[in-house]
């Protein structure tokens, strides 16, 4: 998965917290530079082929330079599979460059690797461009590169503790990259959430500033002379400030569902529905019960305000560990519930919905004291 989110004329473009861990990768770069050098001018006197070492302080030098070029200039260059592919090349070379530019046993023998930690950014890197399943596999290959050292090293045999340094390294550079593979995924989420919210407040704004209110002007203009327009009208703006300020109605947590189905009914039949909602957040509650409940309770809120005549709905909603409560009540005319037919909308919309993820409903009425449908999860 990508951890790029924005396009600029078909080009992928970090977003802001990716450019600050692009940053960050950025100045770890050049302290991987800062200590190669000093790892190598330290030992010196170690050094078999001095072309060999000043060569790959210079490689090291050049992908450092060209990522902070392009993090300042082309951030969407840092992004791309290439440019990953590059570090974790200089991070093998360096791997093999240790033996060639430090010569016999100097693997083995203990001195700093001059690879350093570029492998580890490298890996790092990786998780943060191509997500962290792709990233623990470079990390991987990573860890397996420092036999390249060993080999290069003109070593006869991999020493047992030539074994246990690659498998140490490997495990690191797997989990350094699938950590901060994550992490930035996360970060990515959050920031796309964030974006949808500024979008949709942004575009709240303007349509209340311009379509709402052309909505409401034009209901309580024609309410009197062309009440059918009135109802379009009202119902066009409910429908637009639910979708605004509930979000989308088929998905979210119950208490988001069941103010979207009353803002909707209310609107459309023009009946005031008053919420209360006892929603404890430490419990989750499955997307399918929630879509049953909010179902069977939309069209409780149907039938009540079509059938009932009623002057107002009150919806109480509660969730806690066990089951999950909705009861809809209404003050209209109420009915018998022995002698009246029973029509889809209560056998199918209701009770059949409830049956199907395994709760109950209950329907209490009398003629002239109106009527109330409860329903439990289980």
């Amino acid at each position: 998965m990508w951890l790029t989110a924005r396009h600029t004329g078909g080009v992928r473009q970090p977003l802001p917290t990716e450019r600050t861990v692009l940053q960050g990768l950025s100045i770890a770069r050049w302290g991987a530079v800062c200590w190669i050098a000093a790892t190598t001018i330290l030992q010196r006197k170690d050094v078999a082929n001095p072309t060999i070492a000043v060569a790959s302080i210079a490689a090291a030098v050049a992908v450092a330079a060209m990522h902070s070029y392009w993090l300042r200039k082309q951030p969407s260059r840092l992004v791309r599979p290439v440019t990953v592919a590059i570090e974790v090349a200089l991070a093998l070379y360096l791997y093999a460059a240790d033996g060639w530019a430090y010569g016999h046993s100097h693997f083995s023998g203990g001195g700093q690797n001059l690879a350093g930690s570029a492998p580890d950014i490298a890996a790092i890197s990786a998780g943060t461009v191509l997500g962290p399943w792709w990233g623990a596999l470079v990390g991987a290959v990573l860890g397996l590169g420092r036999f390249l050292g060993a080999i290069t090293d003109h070593n006869q045999t991999i020493y047992r503790q030539d074994s246990i340094s690659v498998l140490s390294t490997m495990v690191f550079s797997m989990l350094a990259a699938f950590v901060f593979g994550s992490i930035a995924r996360l970060l990515r989420q959050v920031e796309t959430e964030v974006l949808g919210v500024r979008a949709r407040a942004d575009i709240a704004r303007t349509l209340h500033d311009g379509v709402l209110q052309t909505l409401a002007l034009v209901e309580r203009r024609t309410r009197e002379s062309d009440p059918e327009l009135a109802a379009v009208a009202r119902r066009s703006d409910r429908k637009l400030r639910a979708w605004l300020f509930h979000g989308n109605e088929e998905s979210g947590d119950l208490s988001s569902r069941l103010r979207a189905v009353a803002d909707q009914v209310s609107g459309e039949y023009d009946v005031p529905i008053t919420m209360s909602l006892v929603d404890d957040d430490s419990v989750a509650v499955d997307p399918s019960t929630v879509h049953a409940l909010a179902g069977a309770a939309g069209e409780a809120m149907v039938n009540a305000v079509k059938h009932g005549s009623p002057t107002t709905v009150v919806v109480f909603a509660e969730v806690n560990d066990d089951s999950v409560f909705v009861s809809v009540r209404d003050d209209g005319c109420g009915f018998d519930p022995g002698t009246a037919a029973r029509g889809q909308g209560l056998d199918q919309s209701i009770m059949a919905r409830m049956a199907d993820i395994g709760g109950r409903a209950t329907i209490t009425s009398a003629p002239g004291e109106g009527t109330e449908v409860q329903l439990w999860s289980k």
